[in-house]
């Protein structure tokens, strides 16, 4: 990992290693003019690759102070970040905007070479890193443990890329840039919502391939233009069980960007890069490479005498 925290004139951009500052918890509010944006660890999302947007500002103005050693808020002013709990959760996550964490409860590595951030979240997630943190981190019988940037940089090791071998490194970043696009579409990508003029409905439903919005005994009828059953499941999971809950009426504007993930088609382009990265680490010679050679490629790796034990108990963690 020297090759990134070691910082030298010919380097074209820098990554920071770092955690957050100190800072004056009466100064958080909810007004974003002039202010950072707080990761807030405890509401985020961690079964996402995207951080979650937050609603707690610090003023820009305010005094932060960094513990001795850290990097500062440099870090802080990179575009993109690999953003990771202290007290491990699902793994490492993605933000590409402003933000500033507070104290040691979550980490960093930041740059504004957005390439080498997306192969490194890749790298991190990776059922080999995941597999080589555990069992160096963890003790037997512990469910949590504690991953330090001095953690990440004693057993986290990147594969020497070559010109041989450079096509893979570059279909791993493509990849993982295609799961974080997967986490940006919401319901207004499935259905054009353009003709409707009322803003509260009572209810929704799904009839075959329309999506039927309810207001006062009244019905619209809107076509689902693609994946009729992601849309429905979503529907029934993030906005249904809601309204259960809070018996609310719901608003055009937040059924529009209701988020609508495929999370099977993310496993599998996982999945894929994860049989990338084994290939890059253990020299598996691969010629082709796509999603649709999944599988061959996978075949491959098996062939390596690490694959089996590298799946068998990575997966089950």
């Amino acid at each position: 990992m020297k090759i990134y925290y070691e910082h030298d004139k010919h380097r074209f951009d820098n990554f920071y290693f770092d955690g957050g500052g100190k800072i004056n918890k009466k100064l958080v509010s909810n007004n974003p003019k002039g202010a950072y944006e707080l990761f807030d660890y405890k509401n985020n999302n961690y079964s996402k690759l995207k951080i979650k947007k937050s609603n707690k500002y610090y003023p820009k103005n305010a005094t932060i102070s960094f513990p001795q050693g850290s990097q500062g808020i440099i870090t802080f002013a990179q575009q993109y970040k690999i953003v990771w709990r202290t007290k491990y959760a699902a793994g490492f996550q993605f933000c590409d905007w402003e933000i500033l964490l507070d104290g040691n409860q979550s980490l960093t590595i930041s740059s504004n070479n957005k390439q080498e951030i997306l192969y490194l979240l890749s790298l991190l997630n990776s059922i080999v890193i995941k597999l080589i943190i555990e069992k160096n981190l963890k003790s037997e019988g512990e469910q949590a443990f504690f991953i330090a940037i001095t953690s990440v940089k004693q057993y986290v090791r990147v594969p020497k890329i070559t010109k041989e071998n450079q096509f893979i490194k570059d279909e791993i970043i493509k990849r993982t840039e295609e799961m974080l696009f997967l986490e940006e579409k919401t319901l207004s990508d499935f259905i054009d919502f353009s003709d409707v003029m009322l803003q509260k409905f009572d209810d929704v439903e799904i009839d075959d391939s329309n999506l039927i919005l309810k207001h006062n005994g009244d019905k619209i009828k809107l076509k689902i233009k693609s994946n009729t059953k992601l849309v429905s499941e979503t529907i029934q999971k993030e906005l249904k069980e809601e309204l259960k809950l809070e018996n609310k009426k719901i608003n055009l504007a937040d059924l529009k960007n209701l988020p609508v993930i495929d999370f099977d088609k993310q496993k599998q382009i996982k999945d894929y890069i994860d049989a990338l990265v084994f290939a890059l680490y253990f020299n598996v010679p691969i010629n082709e490479i796509s999603p649709n050679k999944s599988d061959d490629i996978k075949n491959l790796c098996s062939k390596n005498k690490y694959y089996q034990i590298v799946n068998n108990i990575g997966k089950n963690r």
